[in-house]
């Protein structure tokens, strides 16, 4: 940990660097991912250093902010200090082709500042709300979800359709139709868990990958398997699903030089699972607030009629719905 006095950009960027060789190479990939769950609007240089400062971290912001909020900093609390890009404009002179000056444009230049931030747990005020998820909640929800997960990935559509129990394959992707296939008849956790991983793919994928140039074919797709899978454990960790299946032991193997190009491979996580997250955690504090409000929530044949239309989508027989308008995702 750096000390307090004659911190620079360039010290907090090294305390990131070092941050996340320290965490891969103790077995704490897990950590960074969880994270991501829930700081994912952070670059993976601040996620760094939030985790240095404050690992227990699940919902930062200014004091500004936290003021807007009705919430006051405690007593003695130590802010948690990240990098924060700062736009300077500047004037500049044109010049004619004799080098005389024949006016002035505004040129735009880029420098980093150290910002300051506290987690939700150093503050004290108003209620805060809090984006809660859990298995029940996606049970009695799995629509909402569901609906908010297909509408992600531009031009692709999902079928739910039955898949030999023989095999182990529970989704897969036509590539060349653009196309989603589900297993019906799972359980809603597992549909969840399945769309969750297939939209993480095709993301993914969309992706700019430049530092693959000249990895074989192999490695290509070690790593390709690893992005994949910490999309769908990130996601998976804040909705409250099971994480049993997620194995990242090997990561602590890697050499240094490949986990500084890592780096870039959980950045890419991180945009990844903010998309994703951006969609989902809106739609679904959306439903549950009108749900509160029209007292729903005690209406017994309301609840009958929600699973009946559930239970006809994970059996193939509702493939799309009406879509529903994106609201701002709340600070937390």
């Amino acid at each position: 940990m750096i000390e307090n006095k004659k911190i620079t950009t360039e010290d907090l960027v090294k305390q990131a660097d070092e941050t996340f060789m320290n965490l891969i190479k103790s077995n704490k990939y897990k950590d960074i991912l969880s994270a991501i769950s829930n700081l994912n609007s952070f670059s993976i240089n601040n996620l760094m250093l939030i985790l240095s400062q404050n690992p227990n971290a699940t919902c930062v912001n200014s004091m500004k902010v936290w003021n807007y909020y009705n919430r006051k900093i405690n007593k003695g609390e130590k802010s948690i200090k990240i990098i924060a890009p700062v736009k300077e404009s500047q004037e500049e002179n044109i010049l004619d082709e004799n080098g005389n000056i024949i006016g002035t444009k505004d040129k735009q230049e880029y420098s980093f500042q150290i910002n300051h931030i506290f987690d939700v747990s150093q503050t004290s005020g108003s209620p805060m709300y809090l984006f809660k998820c859990d298995t029940q909640i996606i049970n009695d929800n799995f629509l909402v979800l569901k609906d908010a997960l297909e509408r992600i990935p531009r031009g692709w559509t999902f079928e739910y359709k039955e898949i030999p129990d023989n095999t182990d394959i529970k989704s897969y992707r036509n590539l060349t139709e653009f196309k989603v296939i589900i297993k019906s008849g799972m359980p809603y956790e597992e549909t969840i868990t399945a769309l969750i991983t297939e939209i993480g793919g095709i993301l993914g994928d969309s992706r700019m990958r430049n530092n693959f140039k000249g990895l074989t074919d192999k490695d290509y797709s070690v790593i390709n398997k690893l992005e994949f899978e910490s999309i769908a454990f990130a996601v998976s960790n804040r909705l409250g699903l099971p994480l049993n299946d997620f194995d990242f032991n090997d990561v602590a193997k890697f050499s240094d030089e490949n986990i500084k190009k890592l780096k870039y491979n959980v950045e890419l996580i991180r945009s990844v699972c903010y998309q994703m997250l951006s969609s989902i955690e809106p739609a679904l504090q959306k439903h549950l607030k009108e749900q509160k409000q029209a007292g729903l929530n005690d209406n017994e044949q309301t609840k009958v009629n929600t699973q009946d239309e559930q239970k006809q989508a994970v059996t193939g027989e509702i493939k799309s719905n009406k879509p529903q308008n994106k609201n701002e995702v709340e600070q937390c």
